[in-house]
């Protein structure tokens, strides 16, 4: 970081080359992202239309072939889909965003795994509740608040306190002001892997934490304190609850529409193959499924995956407003939009982050809003008016008669 004072006329500014730098590299991850849709359609498409899924569902039992034949689709998806991450992780080299063992795409890897097990499960439990009602969802309904608790530690566990005694006596000032129960900020250490700047708020409390990049601490006290602000803004205003809130109940309506389909999905004619020994040999015979077809498990996914798209700006329109929201609270707690104006700005330069998104992109990946748009509004909110110690009171003496002589 530069010694040298800033200019507040050039915070919040963007050369020319900065923003064409940013739009370019927004549009080939867009690209990407379309590319990586476009796979897995092709994968479910392909598994049902080549007859794989019908082939799968007539070698296993009720819910375990629909398992199986979720996990095959997912798996050729992401299959398809390790070129395209391959690509953007070389893409990011090459702008400078990563380096080191982190020139692999290690998000897309360990997503697609998380998708490989999650999405199986889910397929299943929609068929074990058409085939047995309600009841296996208590499972999950259970679960879900240990995972809450439990997943902030996983996630969190790179993560050191910070130990700078001026940084956490600043902290420590902000976090009291903002009226937010916590003990402490974290901070990861990713600067030998990348450049990028983040800070991120995960679980509820007793076990939430607040993380910082020690990228994004590098850059100063006044982008540290901005962050931190932002980050205490979601917090206070409970948008995590909130998130898991609307998460859950979109998950709930869309397990029950996808219950609700294959319940209805046509039973006649439904038969799965089987060898019936027969004097020397065998023969082929058959005996009824009883439960909806698992061939249509791929078609499922990939409805999932167009309701996915289609509900996408609901949620990022949602998630956008949060995330205004906690600018405001920050920049209010702060009270310096030139503070937050700086951290955006670095913010944008170190993430690469489109300036100028376009009207498809504002729908679909715009979570945080643009970075011109944040430092406008951060900088066109009244801040509250600085409360005034009250006066000391008048100091008193003890009145003392005049000595006469």
């Amino acid at each position: 970081m530069s010694d040298a004072p800033l200019d507040p006329e050039k915070i919040g500014t963007f050369s020319e080359v900065e923003r064409a730098q940013a739009a370019a590299f927004a549009r080939r991850r867009s690209v990407r992202w379309v590319w990586r849709q476009a796979l897995y359609g092709v994968a479910f498409v392909g598994v049902y239309v080549s007859g794989l899924s019908r082939s799968m569902s007539t070698q296993a039992t009720d819910t375990q072939a629909v398992w199986n034949i979720a996990a095959v689709c997912l798996a050729i998806g992401w299959a398809l889909c390790l070129p395209v991450a391959f690509i953007g992780a070389r893409d990011e080299r090459e702008q400078g965003l990563s380096r080191g063992w982190l020139r692999l795409p290690v998000r897309s890897v360990a997503s697609g795994l998380l998708l490989l097990l999650v999405g199986p499960a889910w397929m299943q439990q929609a068929w074990d509740v058409v085939l047995h009602g309600y009841g296996p969802m208590l499972s999950t309904i259970v679960g879900l608040p240990v995972a809450i608790l439990v997943v902030p530690f996983i996630v969190t566990a790179s993560a050191h306190t910070i130990r700078d005694p001026p940084t956490v006596a600043r902290l420590a000032s902000v976090i009291r002001r903002s009226g937010v129960r916590l003990d402490a900020v974290r901070m990861r250490s990713v600067m030998k892997g990348t450049r990028r700047q983040n800070a991120f708020v995960i679980g509820v409390w007793p076990t939430r934490r607040l993380v910082v990049f020690d990228t994004l601490a590098a850059d100063g006290p006044i982008s540290l304190d901005a962050a931190v602000a932002h980050e205490l803004g979601h917090m206070r205003l409970h948008h995590t609850i909130e998130r898991l809130a609307v998460l859950v109940a979109v998950i709930g309506a869309v397990f029950v529409a996808t219950v609700a389909v294959v319940d209805r999905l046509p039973v006649v004619s439904l038969w799965r193959t089987g060898f019936v020994p027969f004097h020397r040999g065998v023969f082929l015979g058959s005996v009824p499924f009883l439960a909806p077809d698992p061939t249509y498990v791929p078609l499922v996914l990939l409805g999932w995956g167009v309701l996915g798209i289609v509900l996408r700006p609901v949620i990022v329109a949602f998630i956008r407003k949060q995330e205004r929201d906690a600018d405001l609270f920050g920049v209010r707690l702060t009270r310096d939009p030139l503070g937050f104006s700086l951290l955006l700005q670095r913010l944008a330069l170190s993430n690469l982050a489109d300036l100028e998104p376009t009207r498809i992109a504002r729908l679909l990946f715009a979570t945080h809003g643009s970075i011109p748009d944040r430092i406008a509004w951060v900088r066109a909110e009244p801040l509250p008016q600085l409360e005034e110690p009250p006066a000391p009171a008048a100091a008193t003496t003890p009145h003392t008669a005049p000595v006469e002589d």
